[in-house]
């Protein structure tokens, strides 16, 4: 069984592996990981040293950008629920996730149905995952 902090290692090594690179800035100081209870891990991304990270993760609304795509959009989202289905395989297919409305616990092949995927999507980078171990 993995470790808490292997856990969180995984998903911190993740998010720095997946951010923009421009100057270095967010890989290399932007993304940290902190004990922040007992039993607690804390990824953060944005940190104080790269407040902008939030936007490298929007749509570009602003006229700035006279109409083009943000190439690094939603990267966070899409870095987060490989994160999920990482740690899942990593506590054998196990995750809970909380909603808002119930607790359940799903395994693997859940994420995966079409079910899943229509969740994930739904859950949005807003969902709390609770990690099992």
């Amino acid at each position: 069984m993995a470790t808490l902090y292997a856990l969180s290692q995984t998903a911190y090594k993740h998010f720095k592996e997946k951010a923009p690179y421009d100057t270095g800035n967010l890989r290399d100081h932007g993304i940290t990981l902190e004990k922040t209870g007992v039993n607690e891990y804390t990824v953060s991304i944005g940190a104080p040293d790269a407040p902008y990270a939030v936007y490298t993760n929007e749509v570009w609304v602003s006229p700035k950008w006279n109409g083009k795509k943000n190439p690094n959009e939603h990267w966070i989202d899409k870095a987060v629920t490989d994160v999920v289905m990482m740690i899942a395989g990593m506590l054998d297919g196990m995750i809970a996730t909380h909603d808002g409305q119930d607790d359940r616990w799903l395994n693997r092949s859940y994420w995966d149905s079409p079910e899943g995927q229509a969740k994930i999507k739904e859950y949005g980078i807003d969902d709390i995952y609770s990690i099992v171990g």
